[in-house]
């Protein structure tokens, strides 16, 4: 007698990616706790992007803000995943 799966490959593989994706996204607006934050060079970080709220200006700068953060952490995510998935 064949067991029955209790969830399909692509069904887990699809939430894990989304549920990653999503918090990655969160992060970068919230704690932005990534670990490029940690590499030194010398005295100084190598990454030292810590923005609590969007860039000033008018509302096509927060925009584009906006727009650069989500697609930055979705194609890191996207990327690294399809390159574990493949």
């Amino acid at each position: 007698m064949a067991r029955k799966k209790l969830i399909k490959y692509e069904t887990l593989l699809w939430t894990l990616h989304i549920a990653i994706t999503i918090l990655s996204i969160v992060d970068r607006f919230t704690t932005n706790v990534w670990p490029r934050q940690n590499f030194r060079i010398g005295n100084g970080l190598a990454g030292n992007d810590r923005m609590v709220g969007l860039k000033p200006g008018p509302w096509s700068v927060a925009f584009y803000d906006i727009v650069a953060r989500v697609s930055g952490r979705f194609s890191i995510c996207t990327f690294n995943f399809m390159l574990i998935t493949r």
